[in-house]
């Protein structure tokens, strides 16, 4: 999954526009993506698993405590 992808699934499983998604890391077998505080809750609720090409994945608030540049977004993985 290349990063385009991931923004066209996240947006259209749950309706959030684009410019509420932030930095998107991908990575081999898991990517890190920040959202808006404001959608993060429609994010959770909207798509906690499904398939993407055959491929199960699922979307979890992460952990990390990563004060980047990016404040007021959360990370999900």
């Amino acid at each position: 999954m290349n990063k385009g992808a991931l923004l066209r699934l996240v947006c259209s499983e749950t309706g959030i526009d684009s410019f509420h998604m932030g930095r998107i890391d991908i990575h081999s077998r898991h990517a890190f993506f920040e959202v808006d505080d404001k959608v993060s809750d429609k994010v959770l609720s909207g798509i906690k698993t499904g398939t993407y090409e055959g491929k199960d994945f699922e979307i979890s608030s992460s952990q990390d405590k990563d004060e980047g540049s990016w404040k007021g977004k959360k990370k999900y993985r």
